[in-house]
């Protein structure tokens, strides 16, 4: 059998009408005022090559596409992209150039942002090109820009707004989440995220899934004449933070970290930058003609220990697995696509690496085997707190025959207990045999189990 019929062969379902990236398929959807009608929903397409501009469903490149009805406002073409440069793309079916595309985010973040490793430049101008093409990946990384008051965080988030696609800064509840990327699958960016008190316990759940492709959420809504409703609503996507500490535990290990610090200069200050609009608009047409290949790049590089010859080529990704692994991919397959420099590269590895080593550093040891023991026992008891006695914790740490203050014992426990804050409760002696009892809460342990990753 011919590999053309398979090739062109349609999606499954219906397109998102806002953007989707399907097969051969990679379609930005806009409202735009066309001919003086009043806005109407308009699709940007490239299918395997072929461009083309569509009012609603249609046929381009010889395959018949049809979108979903809209479920909210579109982006406005104008704002987004432009006519002009959307119909200079189009009559000129120029590919963009990528090393082009690459140095002007770069000069952009260098302009207006201040950090103090080169490698950060890098992987903040590829993320911006990944929030158009994110739809190519199973998952995306968060982007945490951290830094004292003063520091600038609100100006990158800003930029972040400008170069970004379809970026959304505002403040935003779990139903909101839920709306915005439901219609637009917008870039959502959330600033002032200064303790973990600014972020509900909803709105941490809501957004840690998001980062993995087909996340949902259901959402009970009052207020309804038919008593309260229940809706079910999409949530992947790339968000960005900024804040003067660290995210929560769910969200931190879901981001790449971006440490900003005061500038030795005075920047400018953000504002109606041209430069900015147009390299929007390049991000936009070289996602257009490049979204659909991305893919076929994360898949090699995901799976690149299995070739030696990938793996020769790509060896820095062998340090890293699981969750670390699935952050990183994405901004290598960007940087690959875009031709990035390889000194830019491995200024961008460098930094990831050392930010690793912070986020995830290892815990002491006497604690992580403490925490270990502790919820090993939590998921045998019932209650919040519950009750564990000293003997029965010493049971399940670890028995060390080397080094004598390595040994446990009921001194050494009970002071790494005293170290785990808001976990015990209360304490007191058992009737009899003098056992030392702990009253554990579950919900402060748990905490400490997320950190070491225990409940994963």
């Amino acid at each position: 059998m011919s590999a053309l019929p398979i090739l062109l062969a349609p999606p499954a379902d219906f397109l998102h009408p806002a953007f989707d990236i399907r097969g051969n398929v990679v379609s930005f959807g806009f409202l735009a005022d066309q001919a003086k009608r009043g806005p109407r929903p308009v699709r940007v397409v490239n299918v395997r090559g072929s461009l083309g501009l569509l009012d609603g469903s249609g046929t381009v490149g010889g395959m018949t596409l049809e979108y979903q009805k809209e479920k909210g406002p579109l982006a406005d073409l104008d704002r987004q992209w432009g006519v002009e440069r959307v119909r200079c793309l189009l009559e000129s079916d120029r590919t963009p150039d990528g090393p082009e595309l690459y140095a002007g985010l770069a000069a952009a973040w260098r302009r207006y942002v201040y950090f103090d490793h080169p490698g950060e430049y890098v992987i903040a101008g590829c993320w911006c090109v990944l929030s158009f093409v994110y739809l190519a990946f199973p998952v995306v990384p968060f982007l945490h820009v951290l830094g004292d008051k003063g520091s600038g965080k609100s100006q990158a988030l800003d930029l972040l707004q400008e170069l970004a696609r379809d970026g959304q800064k505002a403040d935003m509840s779990p139903a909101s989440i839920g709306d915005i990327t439901e219609a637009r699958r917008a870039t959502l960016l959330i600033d002032q995220v200064n303790s973990p008190d600014d972020l509900s316990s909803k709105m941490v759940s809501t957004l840690a899934d998001s980062n993995r492709v087909g996340a949902r959420r259901l959402v009970v809504l009052g207020g309804s004449d038919l008593g309260r409703a229940v809706r079910e609503f999409a949530t992947f996507g790339p968000k960005a933070f900024a804040g003067t500490e660290p995210l929560p535990d769910d969200l931190r290990d879901r981001a790449i970290v971006l440490r900003i610090n005061l500038a030795p200069k005075v920047l400018p200050t953000l504002v109606d930058d041209p430069e900015l609009a147009q390299l929007r608009a390049d991000c936009y047409a070289w996602a257009l003609w490049n979204g659909w290949a991305i893919r076929d790049l994360w898949d090699m590089l995901q799976h690149a220990d299995e070739a030696p010859l990938i793996a020769e080529e790509w060896p820095d990704l062998s340090k890293y697995a699981g969750r670390p692994r699935d952050l990183w991919v994405p901004i290598e397959c960007v940087m690959e696509a875009l031709r990035v420099p390889e000194g830019d590269r491995e200024a961008a590895r460098e930094y990831y690496a050392q930010s690793q080593m912070v986020t995830t550093a290892e815990p002491p040891r006497d604690r992580f085997e403490l925490v270990q023991a502790l919820w090993k026992l939590a998921r045998q008891r019932e209650g919040d707190p519950f009750a564990v006695t000293r003997s029965e914790i010493e049971h399940e740490l670890p028995c060390q025959d080397g080094d004598f203050e390595l040994r446990w014992n009921a001194q050494k426990i009970g002071k790494q207990m005293n170290a785990l804050v808001g976990v015990v409760k209360g304490k007191d002696r058992a009737p009899g045999r003098g056992d030392m009892v702990y009253r554990l809460g579950r919900e402060a342990l748990r905490e400490w189990a997320k950190r070491y990753r225990l409940t994963e």
